[in-house]
């Protein structure tokens, strides 16, 4: 890909090269800190792009349980971002100029996995995510219960034996659930 800037003498489109995984060259800016990281950003975003394209995608059937996943993966890479943080000021002591770009970089990915966790975490807030599958949950339970009580009435159980089976499939479907917690 060629620099998408402009010569000034001439006003010309710049010939050279960008660096990769940027829009401009080294003349036009591509040495700059901020530049050469949203380049690698812009790399990974296309690795990952690529293989999704590659290995397609499954698409999300239950987005409350999904959303909840997101805040726990984000909550999990913050925990291990704070880590690294902390760490930082012990690697500070034997860090060279290229160490302190790279404590730069985990401190911002830090910030920003914490700005990512609250984002998450006022999502589910906002959204009572717990009530909404605490009340999917209590529907699929009737819904098996009716299927169950169908099923015994199809081989033609009723009665004292009908409620008895009734009550055990409730109790055994408290367990499944109090496991699943």
């Amino acid at each position: 890909m060629l620099c998408n800037r402009t010569v000034k003498r001439t006003g010309d489109p710049c010939q050279r090269h960008a660096i990769r995984g940027g829009t401009v060259c080294p003349m036009h800016g591509g040495r700059a800190r901020q530049v050469k990281a949203k380049a690698e950003e812009r790399l990974v975003v296309a690795e990952a792009a690529k293989y999704v394209h590659q290995n397609g995608w499954q698409p999300v059937d239950n987005p409350l349980t999904a959303l909840a996943d997101v805040a726990g993966e984000i909550t999990s890479m913050k925990d291990f971002l704070r880590e690294r943080v902390q760490a930082i000021g012990v690697r500070i002591r034997e860090t060279s100029d290229k160490g302190d770009e790279q404590l730069r970089a985990e401190l911002a990915a830090y910030q920003a996995a914490l700005r990512d966790v609250v984002a998450a975490l006022n999502t589910i807030a906002r959204l009572n995510i717990d009530e909404r599958l605490a009340r999917i949950s209590e529907a699929q339970g009737q819904m098996i219960l009716r299927a169950f009580d169908a099923g015994l009435a199809a081989v033609g159980v009723a009665g004292p034996a009908a409620k008895t089976a009734r009550q055990a499939a409730v109790r055994h479907l408290r367990v499944v659930k109090e496991s699943a917690a």
